[in-house]
């Protein structure tokens, strides 16, 4: 109960069995056992009728709902309350994504370190600020698509997360070169970062970012597909502050 090991219906059929019973009804508590959960490989057949088994899994570490497409937000943020161990959760491919998530995971979930979600453009500005307040140990986050991502929020992020090593946040129109800049400057180990399809993207980032950092040790991967005003120039001052 650990790491139940389910990629197949009948294996998920013979779980959802036993999750069925409340914990006065069986010998032990196996929701009090279970940390983590990855409901990928059957993910055709997860919807919230199943995923509201696991409400009360206290102890639970990670959640991985990999296109588990008929899953909704709802029964998610039920699932994550009191979840205070709680370290990473991976929503892609879930189409109804809101706020509850996000204000879920700042109420209940301190040690979050990972959190994996694209596609979430209906999530407001004030429910991606309240989740960036309350993760000062988020490692790693992808949030795509979201207009609400804004500059104070890149901010926000640089100052409220600094053990950030990669960040996604590709596809945000609102995001600008100075919150970019705020950003290098206060997360010099950032490993991966992507921040595509941005015309607001341009050869002055880097410029002025080498005039306030010798260099980006640990960055290794730089994404900046579609960001159609990068020149050589940014070419130029990558190669020199990230030798990696």
């Amino acid at each position: 109960y650990f790491r139940p090991h389910i990629n197949k219906q009948t294996q998920l059929d013979l779980f959802m069995r036993t999750m069925s019973y409340s914990s006065d009804e069986t010998v032990f508590d196996y929701r009090s056992m279970i940390k983590r959960l990855n409901f990928s490989f059957v993910g055709d057949y997860m919807h919230d009728e199943e995923l509201y088994k696991f409400v009360g899994c206290r102890n639970l570490e990670r959640l991985t709902l990999v296109f588990c497409k008929h899953v909704t937000s709802n029964s998610i943020s039920e699932v994550l309350k009191g979840c205070r161990y709680l370290q990473s959760v991976d929503i892609t491919g879930i189409k109804e994504i809101s706020d509850n998530i996000f204000d879920t995971l700042a109420e209940s979930c301190p040690r979050v370190q990972g959190f994996y979600v694209p596609q979430a453009k209906n999530v407001t500005s004030k429910a991606l600020s309240n989740f960036i307040m309350h993760a000062p140990m988020l490692k790693r986050v992808k949030i795509t698509a979201n207009n609400n991502m804004d500059d104070s929020l890149v901010e926000l992020f640089a100052d409220r997360c600094p053990m950030l090593v990669e960040v996604d946040i590709t596809s945000s129109s609102n995001v600008h070169d100075h919150s970019l800049l705020h950003l290098f400057t206060k997360l010099t180990q950032l490993r991966e970062f992507r921040v595509t399809h941005n015309t607001n993207v341009t050869d002055k980032l880097f410029l002025e970012l080498s005039k306030t950092v010798n260099l980006l040790p640990s960055l290794r991967l730089l994404d900046l597909s579609g960001c159609e005003n990068i020149t050589d120039k940014t070419i130029e001052r990558v190669v020199a502050l990230a030798p990696k």
